[in-house]
């Protein structure tokens, strides 16, 4: 009998506070306006709660309940992940922002980053640099051609009432989302490169509003779920028999 005993799929998922701030005072830890931070928090909050016990890790919990989550806020500044995030202590990180504005069934998912940093932050700071990675040049495309894959298959994919797209790397989405997802990927190649980590891959989602229904965050928070679900288990990512990746509704 085999001695191997599947360990747990070790997933971070984050969510990003505020960051317009019209009249108002600035609080860059506030959580009202943003839906990835609210997925996390649940009700609005003006500093960051104990503990994150948000629609989202309920869900995620209830659903896989032998998988390790955690979960983090991020601050909209430049810089944000660089000391609150140890990507690669990770096997799967997972960034969601909000980024669809114009339709609140649409979510976009990633595949790849742009070397570039423009706009001041929530704080009113600009970049300090206008690259991500000042060894590569202006507008390169950072990706994973492994990740890539998994990220084209899930175009227009439908989860409830949203439907997932994927989108190349833009030069008009130089923004923190697109500095934290950078950074994400170069934790990855360090990753395959180094075989000093267990991260195999690393996504970033962009979610819409909340839809202004009583159920919104609920409705959105599952079909979130099952996007990352469906990332946590593509072919090639994580799902070598290395992991437990059972899940409520797998398990009979």
């Amino acid at each position: 009998r085999s001695t191997c005993t599947k360990r747990r799929l070790r997933v971070l998922v984050t969510g990003f506070c505020d960051w317009r701030f019209k009249n108002e005072r600035i609080n860059i830890w506030r959580v009202r306006d943003n839906p990835s931070g609210r997925l996390l928090v649940g009700d609005s909050c003006e500093g960051p709660p104990v503990s994150l016990e948000g629609v989202l890790p309920r869900i995620l919990r209830k659903e896989c309940p032998d998988w390790d989550f955690s979960f983090q806020l991020l601050p909209v500044i430049w810089g944000t992940s660089f000391g609150v995030v140890n990507l690669t202590s990770y096997d799967v990180v997972i960034h969601l922002g909000l980024g669809v504005y114009d339709k609140l069934d649409e979510m976009l998912l990633e595949d790849g980053a742009v070397n570039l940093r423009r706009k001041p932050d929530a704080q009113g700071i600009k970049p300090p640099s206008k690259l991500n990675d000042k060894s590569k040049p202006a507008g390169y495309h950072l990706r994973d051609e492994q990740m890539s894959k998994h990220v084209k298959t899930m175009h227009n994919t439908r989860f409830g009432s949203f439907t997932v797209k994927s989108v190349g790397a833009r030069n008009d989405n130089a923004y923190l989302c697109n500095e934290v997802h950078y950074r994400s990927l170069q934790a990855l190649r360090y990753s395959r490169e180094s075989k000093k980590s267990s991260l195999r891959a690393a996504y970033f989602l962009h979610i819409p509003y909340a839809s202004g229904c009583t159920d919104g965050y609920e409705v959105l928070g599952k079909a979130v779920t099952s996007v990352i679900l469906q990332l946590c288990q593509g072919k090639n990512i994580v799902s070598d028999g290395d992991f437990n990746l059972n899940t409520k509704q797998s398990k009979p």
